[in-house]
């Protein structure tokens, strides 16, 4: 039993329309996941916390940073006078209690948090503009289409 059901044509090849949106569809969701599991890194610099985004990078300054705490379901929640940001994917608390581990994402949210109050703790480089800039896009996107199209080059 298939959890899935791939409608017949869905390719790119011949389009037809619910065929079609099916392959846009999963390339879609596919590149959401990607950039969701990916969200693992926090950057800081000088600046301000760096957040990761699909298309580009967000730098939050530290101006802007309240504080930050680690959720339920592991991301961390920068708080600020704007609002609140998700960034960064840690295992989350209840799963590091069940392993007896030290918990990496409250950590991550202490020192943030710290940097944010206490000026002197920040870094004093900056993230390299390939590093700090880029987005999940140029990656996600392809990976997404190479996995829709690995069955039909795999079939031929």
């Amino acid at each position: 039993m298939a959890s899935v059901h791939r409608p017949v044509g869905a390719g790119l090849s011949r389009p037809e329309a619910g065929a079609f949106l099916f392959a846009v569809w999963t390339s879609l969701v596919l590149a959401w996941v990607v950039c969701r599991l990916a969200m693992w890194r926090v950057t800081a610099d000088r600046d301000g916390i760096h957040v990761r985004r699909m298309w580009s990078t967000h730098v939050l300054a530290w101006p802007v940073v309240g504080r930050v705490e680690l959720r339920h379901d592991g991301l961390l929640e920068i708080f600020g006078p704007r609002g609140s940001t998700l960034a960064g994917t840690f295992a989350p608390p209840w799963l590091s209690r069940l392993t007896r581990r030290d918990c990496a994402g409250r950590r991550a949210a202490d020192l943030l948090t710290a940097m944010s109050l206490h000026p002197h703790l920040r870094p004093a480089g900056q993230v390299s503009r390939r590093s700090g800039r880029a987005g999940f896009a140029r990656w996600a996107v392809p990976l997404a289409v190479l996995v829709h199209a690995a069955p039909l080059l795999l079939r031929a």
